[in-house]
């Protein structure tokens, strides 16, 4: 950090300097180097008046308070500016974080998985008996597709009606990446899940290669 110092009517000596810089430490938490400060300090009449300039990486800040003493005055100027620096940093931090969101959708977007607790299924429904031979192609993960009464939307498990609806233990998120089926083949015997999610490069459908029970791959490939 870089200081400049400029007296209007008011001698500025080696206390008052290190009075400042001691304060200005609270405004460089927020901002990144290269810093440089002007500070001036002039007095009008009975007035004390501080007033800092303060250019940084990404900006700059401004400030300005007048007081009977000149202490209180620098100690009000650099309130002000904290609190700037504090806002911008925030800002920018924010702005970044979404521009980084952005940028992984675009590239790679991402599917939510969720594990569902087996047991808020209804009893009634997990005795109904599902055919297997219309079943099997849709066994993922080790889970048998439930039948289609089963298929109860997710509920919060903190509302009061979830006692008879599902209950998500987890989610988690898989990326979505371009590939071509070898590829997802390659992918689907690395990976400890039982299916595949990627992006077929030849159709450029989002397509599920998973693991049957008799040991060939079965290929989910939506024509919407």
């Amino acid at each position: 950090m870089n200081i400049e110092y400029t007296g209007r009517s008011f001698t500025i000596n080696d206390r008052t300097r290190r009075f400042t810089e001691t304060k200005l430490d609270k405004v460089l938490k927020f901002i990144e180097e290269p810093v440089d400060v002007h500070v001036i300090l002039d007095t009008e009449k009975r007035h004390q008046i501080a007033e800092l300039h303060i250019s940084h990486r990404h900006g700059m800040l401004q400030a300005k308070d007048t007081a009977d003493e000149m202490f209180e005055a620098i100690n009000g100027a650099v309130e002000t500016a904290e609190k700037q620096a504090r806002r911008a940093h925030k800002k920018f931090f924010s702005r970044r974080r979404r521009t980084t969101h952005r940028s992984l959708e675009s590239d790679h977007p991402t599917w939510p998985i969720d594990v569902i607790d087996a047991n808020t299924f209804g009893a009634e429904a997990a005795d109904e008996q599902v055919d297997a031979s219309a079943t099997d192609d849709a066994a993922v993960n080790g889970y048998e597709a439930p039948p289609a009464a089963e298929m109860e939307p997710a509920v919060d498990p903190d509302d009061a009606a979830a006692a008879v609806g599902t209950r998500v233990i987890k989610t988690t998120h898989i990326e979505i990446k371009p590939m071509t089926l070898d590829e997802a083949a390659v992918a689907l015997e690395a990976s400890k899940n039982e299916f595949f999610v990627f992006l077929d490069s030849t159709t450029d459908r989002v397509s599920v290669l998973y693991r049957r029970r008799d040991q060939h791959y079965g290929l989910i490939a939506p024509e919407w």
